[in-house]
């Protein structure tokens, strides 16, 4: 899903920063360690980039105490950073692991060390381990809030809650619908979407920023709930998305089309037909697509995963 903020393929989007102008000052301020600091942050690069380490390793790499110098902060940021891909690699041996997960909960939870940013890789890893053991924790993340960056924790928390998969979850995220920050109610929304929660989406139908209607419509579309319907209709034209790069606008176009195939509301077919004029090949595509399940309506249109808000 098109974030507001950057988005890489290691890091959740949203807000909130990394420390580097911290690092750049301590680099230039203090010429004396500069060579240290290079050759720590070089050596951490060389550790992170060994093909043996799997997940435990990068686990390990996280919760070995440090002496607070820049190299050994940088390995474990990175070794959080690279723990989610590890785990998605690692997932069914890692499931035969309990100990694992308990001592990756237990990182995540740790406070020693406030790294907003790690800890939401952590919350990331948690999730695509798929153990619903993390659940507790990952509700707590939920409730973070404070400075320096606890939103990324909030946000990341609750895109692990819908990538568990478990509905008794969802009580725990509604409020975020709520939160100050748009990014984290887009991930409540996607997260709700993800989980079933039809009735708290719907109030997401009126928030005031573009992309969490559009996940809240999308949504409640391919859940089949006619409620979408009318806020769905004014996601189905390019004027709803100036403004947006074009890559953007297509995107947005060519799932809400998608998700208006699934629906096959009477109400969305002329806006469908518009949209088969469309400049962007994969919107002109999707219309067709959707257009062709109004008239077999008893076969299910194969959609694609809803895109999410992290990689």
């Amino acid at each position: 899903m098109p974030e507001e903020t950057e988005k890489t393929e290691d890091s959740p989007s949203g807000p909130g920063g990394v420390e580097w102008r911290v690092l750049a000052l301590q680099l230039f301020v203090v010429p004396g360690a500069l060579v240290a600091a290079c050759a720590g942050i070089f050596w951490s690069f060389g550790r992170m980039g060994e093909d043996g380490q799997d997940a435990r390793d990068l686990l390990a790499e996280i919760r070995r105490s440090d002496g607070g110098l820049v190299f050994d902060k940088n390995a474990r940021w990175y070794a959080a950073r690279r723990l989610g891909s590890q785990v998605i690699a690692e997932r069914d041996l890692l499931a035969k692991d309990p100990r694992f997960c308990q001592d990756l909960i237990e990182a995540f939870e740790n406070r020693s060390y406030p790294d907003p940013q790690m800890r939401a890789w952590l919350a990331i890893g948690l999730g695509k381990l798929g153990n619903p053991q993390a659940i507790p924790a990952l509700e707590r993340g939920l409730g973070e809030n404070g400075k320096d960056g606890t939103d990324l924790v909030r946000y990341a928390s609750a895109w692990a809650l819908g990538a568990l998969g478990d509905p008794a979850a969802a009580p725990a995220i509604v409020p975020l619908l709520a939160d100050p920050s748009p990014s984290v109610r887009k991930v409540a929304a996607y997260s709700l979407g993800a989980l079933g929660a039809r009735e708290p989406l719907r109030s997401a139908l009126a928030d005031g920023v573009l992309e969490v209607r559009w996940t809240a419509a999308v949504w409640l579309a391919r859940l089949g709930d006619a409620e979408a319907a009318p806020a769905l209709k004014g996601l189905l034209d390019r004027k709803a998305f100036q403004g947006l790069d074009e890559p953007q606008a297509a995107f947005l176009l060519e799932h809400a089309a998608r998700a208006a195939g699934r629906l096959r509301d009477p109400s969305l077919r002329e806006a469908l037909i518009r949209l088969g004029a469309d400049p962007a090949a994969s919107v002109r595509m999707a219309a067709s697509e959707a257009l062709s399940a109004y008239d077999r309506p008893a076969q299910p249109l194969p959609l694609p995963p809803v895109p999410g808000p992290l990689p």
